[in-house]
């Protein structure tokens, strides 16, 4: 992976590891290798598998989860990316119990929270400022990382010189 990053000359990278699909954690560890061979650049983040995102708005990722795979005891710097433009994410708002705990556990780390914004041009529910600043306020220490396109990036814009822990990627 270090060598891929060389070659096509990128510093550093997010890694998206899938969230274990039993209680043997054997994707992780599957990956544990990579993960800590790469740690100087590439962010390992918590992620379910593309059909597990019923499970993470039934509240799957429960306190007790999140610390099990999280730092310092587990391998990864946060949770990402959470699609909440995703037909089976249209009910979870940044209120919503699921991430409320996600913000919680990942704020104590310092780590960070990869998202994707709903918007109208994705087909979903819109993400507002209303919805997203009482959570940027609520968890300072939590690295709040939005991902999307244009219309992402025109709210996300709004809040960058008011919060230092606001970033963006460009969804490409």
């Amino acid at each position: 992976l270090l060598n891929f990053l060389d070659q096509r000359k990128v510093n550093w990278a997010i890694g998206f590891y899938y969230f274990p699909k039993n209680k043997s954690g054997s994707l992780v560890s599957s990956a544990e290798a990579i993960i800590r061979g790469t740690r100087s650049r590439v962010i390992p983040l918590l992620q379910p598998e593309d059909s597990r995102w019923s499970a993470f708005v039934s509240g799957e990722y429960n306190e007790a989860v999140l610390r099990q795979y999280l730092q310092p005891q587990g391998l990864f710097q946060g949770v990402g990316e959470i699609p909440l433009y995703w037909a089976e994410m249209q009910s979870v708002t940044f209120d919503s119990p699921v991430m409320q705990t996600v913000f919680q556990v990942v704020n104590e780390l310092k780590g960070i929270v990869m998202i994707h914004p709903s918007s109208v041009a994705r087909g979903g529910r819109p993400t507002g400022l209303a919805e997203i600043e009482p959570s940027i306020r609520k968890y300072p220490d939590t690295i709040f990382l939005f991902h999307g396109q244009p219309d992402i990036f025109n709210l996300v814009v709004q809040l960058m010189p008011k919060y230092p822990n606001v970033y963006f990627t460009m969804d490409a």
